[in-house]
């Protein structure tokens, strides 16, 4: 994230005049088992693109690594085949990343807050108005 925008730091010049919550997807792994990832970023190590993604439902802040390539509107994720390699992809990932990840994981998890504080504070509201729809129903 080389050239960032002075006002939110996404580097799109954007204005802030869009949502910059991670991109989620899909990954389907070995087993079948469908996974929601947060994708923290697509970069390149030794001339080939990787990609970071975060699970959704893990707390723990890990981050996957997969090779990544695009056939038209197609990506590709392709296990990384050995040890060295992933580290190696690691390394340049943290290098690239550390400060806007750590900034990225707590954004996302304070956004998540507010919605959850405001669709709590519409059901209140909603709650509360059919109470007093409710009160000023006159009753047989």
């Amino acid at each position: 994230m080389s050239d960032t925008h002075e006002h939110c730091g996404c580097g799109c010049n954007c204005g802030d005049a869009h949502d910059h919550s991670p991109m989620v997807i899909k990954v389907i792994m070995d087993n079948d088992e469908e996974i929601e990832c947060a994708v923290l970023g697509v970069f390149e190590a030794n001339e080939q693109e990787y990609i970071a993604l975060a699970p959704t439902d893990d707390d723990c802040g890990d981050v996957i690594f997969y090779c990544f390539t695009e056939d038209g509107d197609t990506a590709n994720l392709d296990v990384i085949e050995t040890d060295d390699e992933y580290e190696a992809v690691r390394e340049v990932f943290f290098e690239i990343y550390d400060e806007d990840l750590s900034d990225m994981l707590e954004l996302t998890s304070e956004e998540e807050l507010e919605e959850l504080s405001a669709e709590l504070d519409n059901a209140l509201d909603e709650l509360e108005a059919l109470e007093n729809a409710t009160d000023e129903t006159p009753r047989p």
